[in-house]
């Protein structure tokens, strides 16, 4: 049960420094966030069982954590050296479905806008 509450401590803590910016959302919206209910319930288990027991757990949960994405990290890098064509095409996939993420951004504020509808517009030529 620890390792998902860390989990999404962390997952959040992650899209926070990708660009969330929180300041613009009103605080019913920050209440009802998965950092937030997380945070509640870490604070009512370690009120529960004690510091002494909870913090040695929570901090093998974290380095736990911590060393899983070490290894991923160091398996992708040693994938780019052994298997470059393996890496080139995970490379080409990301880059991919950023270029589809950044497309589904500006669909989406202009749809906002009002500009268009949802569905992507059809190139047409004008003669």
């Amino acid at each position: 049960m620890l390792n998902a509450l860390v989990r999404v401590q962390q997952e959040q803590d992650n899209v926070k420094e990708k660009g969330d910016y929180s300041a613009n959302k009103s605080a019913s919206e920050l209440e009802d966030s998965p950092r937030f209910l997380a945070n509640q319930v870490i604070e009512l288990l370690e009120k529960k069982i004690g510091s002494d027991v909870f913090v040695p757990k929570y901090t093998f949960v974290q380095q736990k954590i911590h060393q899983l994405r070490l290894d991923r990290k160091t398996k992708r890098k040693q994938e780019l050296v052994q298997y470059p064509e393996r890496a080139a095409r995970r490379k080409l996939h990301k880059n991919e479905q950023k270029k589809f993420g950044k497309q589904a951004k500006k669909r989406k504020f202009a749809v906002l806008k009002g500009t268009t509808s949802g569905s992507k517009r059809a190139n047409s030529t004008y003669s």
